[in-house]
């Protein structure tokens, strides 16, 4: 359901605004980072300098770089998933940004296991409330889609595809592992 908005848009414009909010999530990601262990004496100025400077070599890793070619949602589960843990005063409880982030994509879900680990359990109650809200809305909106997704497509774990070395036999792996 995230990405219906985008088929308003002709093919192209998608990428772009794809591309112009996964940009603006590894800023935010920066930001929420700097600002949680930002020193007190540290200036507006000198701030936006951290994190820029941060932002700007977040995109040189490889995670960054693979979700921005493949235009995926990554960032943007990062930075729920971030703006949900960092302290902060909260205009939403603790847990409903990561259970929005388990509902678009299920990996952020482990999360909830962090809040239970950290004794967060209010937290954790808000996350899977919210991710069940999040599936009841994806029935409510598109029921045969949610249907599949949740009794067929879920349990096809190869259907992500190769991600490179996986799909290799095991001799393979050890000789590309041996000519480094």
């Amino acid at each position: 359901m995230a990405f219906t908005p985008l088929t308003l848009v002709p093919l192209g414009v998608d990428r772009v605004l794809v591309t112009i909010v996964s940009l603006a999530c590894v800023v935010l990601l920066a930001l929420l980072s700097v600002r949680a262990e930002r020193p007190a004496r540290l200036g507006d100025q000198s701030l936006w300098t951290v994190v820029l400077a941060a932002a700007a070599i977040g995109l040189l890793l490889e995670p960054v770089r693979s979700t921005l070619g493949f235009g995926q949602i990554n960032l943007l589960l990062a930075v729920l998933v971030v703006a949900d843990l960092v302290p902060r005063r909260r205009a939403l409880p603790q847990g409903v940004l990561i259970g929005v982030a388990a509902g678009m994509k299920l990996v952020p879900a482990l999360f909830v296991v962090y809040l239970l680990l950290t004794h967060r359990l209010r937290a954790a109650a808000w996350a899977a409330g919210t991710f069940a809200a999040t599936v009841a809305i994806g029935f409510a909106v598109m029921p045969a889609a949610a249907g599949k997704y949740w009794t067929r497509y879920v349990f096809e774990t190869a259907r992500a595809g190769p991600t490179g070395l996986c799909r290799q036999p095991v001799a393979a792996r050890r000789a590309d592992a041996a000519h480094g």
